[in-house]
C-alpha cells in the first residue's frame, strides 16, 4: 500500500516464513499509541503541544493519517492528579468496565457517566478511540481524545462517517489559556482523497479483529 511515496507491502505467507514473522502472533506485539504530550507529561522528551508515539519514540507537531476504524470506550481518573496514576474504572465499549477495576457496571447505569443537574461533566468521560494509519511512516496506531478534546473527535466522528477511509485528516494542537490552566487541544482538518481507499481497505479488514482499547497509560494494552 503506498504512503507517503513509500510501498508497505502485503506479504504472502512463504514471505512471512521468510522474515520469521510466522513464528509471532498478536501476543508478540502492541499496536503503537499516539499521545499528545501535556505540561504535566512524561514522554520521551516530547514537548508540551507536540504527538508523541510510544514504539517509535518520536515526536511531532502534526499527525497525517487515515482512519480505519473508531470506537467508543470510558475512563475514570482520580479527581486529584498524580504522575504515573491508574485510572478509578475504564471501559473499552462504553458498555462494560474492564474486568477487576472498581465499578461491575453497565456503564450505561453508573452514575458517574452522567451530567449533573447543574450541567455538570461526568467524572467518568467519554472517550473516542481511533485505529489509525500514519501517513508519514505506514505504521498503524492507536489515539483516543476525550474531554477537552471532545469537540475535535466529534468533528473527526462526521468526516469519517462521511467519508471513512476515502480521506485522510491533518491533526496539529493549539494551545488554550482558562482560569483552569493551560493545556493543549486537538485540532483537525480533512485533507481530501486519498490515492488507494482499496489500500486502506485492505488494511481495515486486516485489523477488523483487533481491540480498540481505551488510554489508560498502559504501554502493554
Amino acid at each position: 500500500v503506498p504512503v507517503n511515496g513509500a510501498a508497505i507491502p502485503s506479504l504472502t505467507a512463504e514471505d512471512r516464513a521468510l522474515f520469521g514473522l510466522d513464528t509471532l502472533d498478536r501476543s508478540d506485539q502492541v499496536l503503537p499509541r499516539v499521545r499528545l504530550a501535556q505540561n504535566t507529561s512524561q514522554l520521551d522528551g516530547a514537548e508540551p503541544g507536540q504527538f508523541h508515539n510510544n514504539i517509535t519514540a518520536q515526536s511531532s507537531a502534526e499527525l497525517r493519517f487515515v482512519i480505519l476504524r473508531v470506537a467508543k470506550g470510558r475512563v475514570l481518573w482520580p479527581e486529584a492528579y498524580q504522575a504515573d496514576q491508574d485510572p478509578i474504572c475504564a471501559s473499552d465499549d462504553s458498555i462494560t468496565p474492564r474486568p477487576s477495576l472498581a465499578y461491575p457496571g453497565p456503564c450505561a447505569e453508573c452514575a458517574l457517566g452522567k451530567w449533573g443537574e447543574a450541567g455538570q461533566p461526568p467524572a467518568c468521560s467519554l472517550v473516542y478511540n481511533y485505529l489509525a494509519i500514519d501517513l508519514l511512516s505506514g505504521l498503524p496506531f492507536l489515539m483516543s481524545l476525550s474531554r477537552t478534546s471532545a469537540k475535535a473527535a466529534k468533528q473527526l466522528n462526521t468526516l469519517f462517517a462521511t467519508y471513512t477511509i476515502g480521506h485522510a485528516f491533518i491533526a496539529k494542537t493549539e494551545k488554550v489559556k482558562s482560569d483552569r490552566g493551560v493545556w493543549f487541544e486537538w485540532r483537525i482538518a480533512d485533507l481530501g482523497p486519498v490515492d488507494n481507499p482499496s489500500g486502506f481497505m485492505e488494511m481495515a479488514r486486516r485489523f477488523a479483529g483487533r481491540p480498540l482499547t481505551t488510554d489508560t497509560g498502559d504501554d502493554r494494552e
